[in-house]
């Protein structure tokens, strides 16, 4: 059983996997103003997936924590 600590909570992990998957499969931005701010919240999300996804394949069955 993982620790408290390592746990996201069911909404924590619904915003990472919904920010994931709205900047998944667009080439093109449509709108912003504020380019820096777009690429810093793509990147906060893609570091975030990185932290959750052993927890999702887990999960899953793709990939088995041991």
């Amino acid at each position: 059983m993982p620790s408290e600590e390592n746990v996201l909570s069911m909404q924590e992990r619904d915003q990472v996997l919904s920010r994931l998957s709205a900047i998944e499969g667009f080439e093109h931005v449509l709108y912003y103003s504020d380019e820096r701010f777009l690429y810093d919240i793509a990147l906060e999300t893609i570091r975030e997936f990185d932290d959750f996804k052993h927890r999702l394949y887990d999960y899953i069955g793709e990939k088995v924590i041991i």
